[in-house]
């Protein structure tokens, strides 16, 4: 090879390598999104971050300053977001991340298919591991929680348990016999009635009371127990 072709190679390659040096190296910006997200983030569960990559053709200048990361408005902190990232001196510029981010946690799930209408059982239920940034229609933690519930859809194995999916158990029938029970401070009566509809925990129904043939109106506290105010 001829002499100065040499030296012209290597002045060119010198150069190249000083240029590459002046560009804010995409590794650290991507590191800066994660960075932020990890410190930002809180809540339940084991985070998870995945940042994007860059597009190697994107030659930003190499910042003088910590880089700044922040959230631009609208973007959650949770499944599929960007993290804005700006150099704040010199030839300022501003770069957006793609993230995911995921939030694991224990939640129960159902253990092998269920019918709708079915009473859940212990043996129904299992842990397992899911992503709560995307269970939009809420999750449980606690199989006591679910005890006696009623699923008012079929659920297929493995699927997450959602609160929309529950009813509580009728705790007093239509027709059925029932205590009328009234409180005040320091006394309590209680009075036999019938159940003039359907009602669960925490429901106010009207009563009978079978004595007076008077029909009131009372909360359900407990099966076939109805408390009616003074």
């Amino acid at each position: 090879m001829h002499p100065r072709l040499v030296v012209f190679c290597l002045l060119a390659a010198l150069s190249g390598g000083a240029l590459a040096g002046d560009y804010q190296p995409l590794d650290e910006i991507r590191r800066a999104a994660e960075h932020f997200v990890l410190a930002q983030a809180t809540g339940k569960g084991r985070l998870e971050v995945t940042v994007g990559r860059l597009d190697r053709r994107l030659h930003l200048p190499r910042c003088s300053r910590p880089l700044q990361a922040f959230l631009p408005q609208g973007s959650p902190l949770a499944g599929n977001t960007t993290i804005g990232i700006a150099c704040p001196a010199g030839k300022a510029w501003k770069v957006f991340v793609p993230a995911r981010i995921k939030r694991i946690q224990r939640v129960l799930v159902a253990s092998r298919p269920l019918i709708r209408g079915s009473r859940l059982q212990p043996g129904d239920l299992e842990y397992a591991e899911r992503d709560i940034a995307g269970l939009q229609a809420g999750y449980f933690t606690n199989d006591r929680e679910l005890a006696g519930k009623i699923l008012k859809q079929a659920v297929m194995a493995g699927k997450v348990i959602a609160p929309t999916m529950l009813d509580a158990p009728r705790l007093v029938r239509r027709g059925q016999d029932v205590t009328i029970m009234a409180v005040s401070e320091g006394f309590e009566i209680r009075m036999k009635g019938k159940a003039m509809m359907d009602g669960r925990a925490g429901e106010t129904i009207k009563v009978e009371n079978l004595k007076s043939r008077r029909i009131v109106e009372g909360e359900v506290v407990a099966a076939s127990v109805v408390k009616v105010p003074l």
